[in-house]
């Protein structure tokens, strides 16, 4: 397999199961962060453990790892967030950071209430039907820009992981709707999709993960009018609309950068 160029980075928001469908469990979305391997490597995962370095003395042993639950909570090594003071300072910097590195960003969110309700028993399990989404967006991008890639998602559990696994290599050998098996070969680099814990500390793995709420909320205000909150989510949100979102030629996100499923 020849060296991918780029990689797509996923995390995500929200509930993955099909069993509870009430108002607090309706939704699930995936954000995928694209960025070109070499850029990973030489600029983001550096200026991300300089930016550790300004609020934490680093411990191997112990790595900061951010993760925006956290973040938001105040827990653990970000209890010193709790002041108001810090936390700007700390939101204007990451923000700073997001807004400074390139990278192209593309969401996939269900509605699994709607889901159930148009296909009943035949709905697809909604964490691999966002996956199935995402991946073909990303093939479509990898082709528009003559790019190979991979993917790396971050992994949830061994039943969990071993089916997502198996999808996506039966999408590499099947293809699926609007990425078919040519395209997805051709600019696949891999027909195994890599997963790694959250702890494993993986600078790809953060960005998505302090994008992934900020995503989802703007497809839920563009869905359902419901308000977007204030401080880092909707700077975030601004950010993404302004220049990160992947987009077709004239600048539509909807259907690009952001797609709401069913």
């Amino acid at each position: 397999m020849p060296r991918p160029s780029y990689r797509m980075y996923i995390d995500e928001t929200g509930s993955a199961t099909m069993r509870n469908l009430s108002e607090g469990n309706r939704y699930l979305s995936l954000t995928g962060v694209i960025v070109d391997s070499d850029y990973h490597r030489s600029t983001i995962t550096p200026d991300l453990t300089a930016f550790k370095q300004r609020y934490w003395t680093l411990d191997d042993d112990d790595p900061v790892v951010l993760h925006r639950c956290d973040i938001n909570s105040c827990s653990g090594q970000f209890a010193f967030l709790r002041d108001l003071d810090q936390r700007r300072v700390f939101d204007t910097d990451l923000l700073g950071l997001l807004s400074t590195w390139n990278y192209k960003v593309i969401t996939a969110a269900i509605d699994k209430q709607a889901h159930w309700a148009k296909y009943h028993t035949w709905a697809q399990e909604p964490y691999s039907y966002c996956m199935e989404v995402l991946t073909e967006k990303y093939v479509l991008w990898l082709h528009q820009h003559g790019k190979t890639g991979d993917v790396l998602a971050e992994a949830r559990g061994q039943r969990e992981d071993t089916s997502l696994s198996h999808a996506y290599s039966t999408w590499y050998v099947t293809g699926t709707r609007f990425a078919n098996v040519a395209l997805r070969q051709e600019y696949l680099s891999s027909n195994s999709l890599k997963l790694k814990r959250k702890d494993a500390n993986v600078s790809g793995l953060q960005v998505a993960d302090l994008l992934a709420t900020p995503s989802f909320r703007y497809g839920l205000w563009k869905r359902t009018g419901q308000g977007i909150p204030q401080g880092f989510t909707r700077e975030a949100v601004r950010l993404l609309r302004e220049s990160k979102y992947h987009r077709k030629w004239d600048g539509t996100i909807d259907g690009y950068g952001m797609k709401w499923l069913p």
